[in-house]
C-alpha cells in the first residue's frame, strides 16, 4: 500500500524463506521486516489469502578478520553464512462453496553465501546462495495476532478455522542475483539486476520465481522497479497454503525505494529502511512491507558526475478521517531550487470505516505530483530546526465500495476522478549526528511532521439502494503526522 506506484524489492509476496536481499545493494548483515497486504493497496486489499507477516535474517562472516580484508581472500573465504526465519499467516476466506479456512508457517533456514561485492558497481557482480532448512504449518497464533490488531484499531475479528493438523517439512533453496552496472546518472548508478531462486520440501513443493529489474542507486539512497514470474507446484503444506499459492501463481510488477542516512561501512553502526510493494495485475493479488536494515555495505555510492546535492525527504504519513489513511510523500529538493521548497510525488490510501457506511467500506489510492514550498526558521540555541511549508497538487484518485458485514447498505461499486490537493504544516527537523540542522550537508536530518490537507475530487459519485442514496469521491480533509529522514541520493 505504501508504494504501489512505485511498488518492491523480491521480498514482498516472494518466495518466503529465501534469503533476498532487501534492496539492490549488496547483502546488509541483519534486516527484518513486517508484511502485510495493507501496505500495498487499500483498494484491493481483501485482508485476504497472504494476510500478514514478519520477516528477518542475518548474515555472518564465519572467518577470522586474521585472515585479512575480505578483497584480499580466496573466493571460498568470502563465503558466509547467512539464516532467515519467516512468519506468515495465510487465510482462504472461501469462494462459492469453499469453506473459509486458515494456516500459519513458520520457514526457518541457514546456508551460505557469497556476495562479490568489493568493488561498488563494478561491471558485473554476483550473488549465491544456497541451505536448506525447515517449514512448520498450523496453528501458530496468527489469529489471534491479528484479531489483537484488529480490537486496537476498531475493525471487527475474524474467526476461521485452521485447516489439518501442525505438520513440518525440510526444505533446500538456492538463490541467485546478478548486478551489471549500466552507466553512471547525474544521482547514482543505474544497475541492471536479474535473479532466480526457488525451493523444495519433504511435502513436494516447489515454489520459484525469475525477475528483471532496474535499480538506481545514490550515495545514501536506492530505487528499484522491474517484474517477475513466480511459479507453485500443485502440492502445498496445507489446503490454505495451497489456494495461496495459486492467488500468488503468475507475473508481479515490483517497486520499492530504499534510504541508508548512515555509512555504508559494513558495521552494525551503519543503518538504512527501505519500503515496497507488489501487484499481481491477472490475480489482483497485493502486498507490501515496511523495514529496517542494519550493517550496509558498500553498494551506495556516488555519482562520477560532478553535480550539486539533490536532498530527497520520504516521509511516512499518517491521517485521520473518520478512518485510516497511510502515506508516503516523496519531497525532492533539487539544487537548482537553492532549498526554498521541493517537487513532490505523493501516494495515500486508506479507508473510511462500517461506522459510515452500515457493513460497507470504501477505500481510496490516491497518486499526485506537485510542489511543496517552505521557509525554515532556527536559532543557534534550537536543538532543532523548524520548517514551515504548504503545497498543491494534482493527479488520480480512486474510490471502491465494498461489502464487509452480513447486512451491507449498498452494493459493492468503485469509480475514479482527477483531484486536487492542498495543505500546509510545519515540519520539526534534527540531525542525530549532533549537527547543526542549518548545515549544508543534510544527510541523515530526520524530521517530525504535523500538518492538515484538503482533497478535491473532480467528480462525485452517488449509490442507491432503493430510498436511501449516498455519494462517495467527495471532498475531503484530515490532520496528518509523519516522519521522514532526508537523504543525498
Amino acid at each position: 500500500m505504501l508504494l504501489l506506484a512505485l511498488a518492491s524489492p523480491l521480498w514482498s509476496a516472494a518466495i518466503v524463506g529465501l534469503p533476498q536481499p532487501p534492496t539492490p545493494a549488496p547483502m546488509p548483515l541483519f534486516w527484518i521486516a513486517f508484511q502485510d497486504d495493507l501496505l500495498g493497496d487499500a483498494v484491493l486489499n481483501t485482508d485476504d489469502f497472504r494476510t500478514g507477516g514478519l520477516r528477518m535474517a542475518s548474515r555472518i562472516d564465519i572467518w577470522d578478520p586474521s585472515y585479512g580484508s575480505r578483497s584480499g581472500r580466496p573466493w571460498y573465504r568470502k563465503l558466509d553464512l547467512v539464516v532467515a526465519v519467516d512468519y506468515a499467516v495465510l487465510t482462504d476466506r472461501g469462494r462459492g462453496e469453499a469453506p473459509e479456512s486458515r494456516c500459519d508457517e513458520t520457514t526457518s533456514t541457514a546456508g551460505v553465501v557469497w556476495d562479490e561485492a568489493e568493488w561498488p558497481f563494478a561491471s558485473l557482480r554476483v550473488l549465491l546462495a544456497a541451505g536448506g532448512g525447515v517449514r512448520i504449518a498450523g496453528d501458530l497464533g496468527g489469529q489471534t495476532v491479528q484479531n489483537e490488531i484488529h480490537r486496537t484499531f476498531g475493525y471487527r475479528t475474524v474467526l476461521f478455522p485452521y485447516a489439518g493438523e501442525e505438520s513440518l517439512a525440510e526444505l533446500g533453496y538456492a538463490y541467485f542475483r546478478a548486478t551489471w552496472d549500466i552507466c553512471a546518472l547525474p544521482v547514482g548508478h543505474l544497475g541492471l539486476q536479474p535473479e532466480a531462486g526457488g525451493l523444495m520440501t519433504s511435502h513436494h513443493e516447489r515454489q520459484s520465481f525469475a525477475a528483471l529489474k532496474l535499480a538506481v542507486l545514490g550515495t545514501h539512497g536506492s530505487a528499484w522497479m522491474g517484474g517477475r514470474y513466480q511459479a507453485h507446484s500443485d502440492q502445498a503444506q496445507s489446503a490454505t497454503a495451497h489456494v495461496v499459492a495459486e492467488h500468488e501463481r503468475g507475473w508481479w510488477l515490483d517497486a520499492g525505494i530504499g534510504i541508508a542516512p548512515g555509512r555504508a561501512t559494513g558495521q552494525w553502526g551503519s543503518w538504512g529502511l527501505w519500503m515496497d510493494a507488489a501487484v499481481n495485475p491477472q490475480t489482483r493479488a497485493i502486498d507490501g512491507s515496511v523495514g529496517l536494515m542494519c550493517g550496509l555495505g558498500s553498494g551506495y555510492v556516488p555519482s562520477t558526475i560532478p553535480r550539486e546535492k539533490d536532498l530527497v525527504e520520504p516521509v511516512a504519513i499518517y491521517s485521520w478521517n473518520n478512518g485510516y489513511g497511510l502515506r508516503l510523500r516523496l519531497p525532492l529538493t533539487p539544487a537548482w531550487m537553492g532549498g526554498c521548497g521541493a517537487l513532490a510525488f505523493d501516494y495515500r490510501h486508506g479507508g473510511v470505516g462500517m461506522h459510515e457506511w452500515q457493513d460497507c467500506e470504501v477505500d481510496y489510492n490516491q497518486w499526485t505530483v506537485g510542489l511543496e514550498p517552505a521557509v525554515k526558521f532556527r536559532h543557534n540555541h534550537w536543538p532543532v530546526a523548524v520548517r514551515l511549508f504548504a503545497h498543491g497538487d494534482a493527479g488520480l484518485r480512486v474510490e471502491a465500495l465494498t461489502e464487509k458485514g452480513e447486512s451491507p447498505r449498498f452494493t459493492a461499486d468503485h469509480a475514479s476522478a482527477a483531484v486536487l490537493t492542498c495543505g500546509s504544516g510545519v515540519a520539526l527537523t534534527w540531525d542525530w549526528r549532533g549537527k547543526s540542522p542549518s548545515n549544508s550537508d543534510q544527510d541523515g536530518v530526520l524530521s517530525l511532521w504535523l500538518g492538515y490537507d484538503w482533497w478535491f475530487p473532480l467528480r462525485q459519485v452517488e449509490i442507491s439502494n432503493g430510498d436511501d442514496s449516498d455519494k462517495y469521491l467527495k471532498r475531503g480533509n484530515s490532520l496528518l503526522i509523519g516522519v521522514g529522514v532526508t537523504v543525498a541520493f
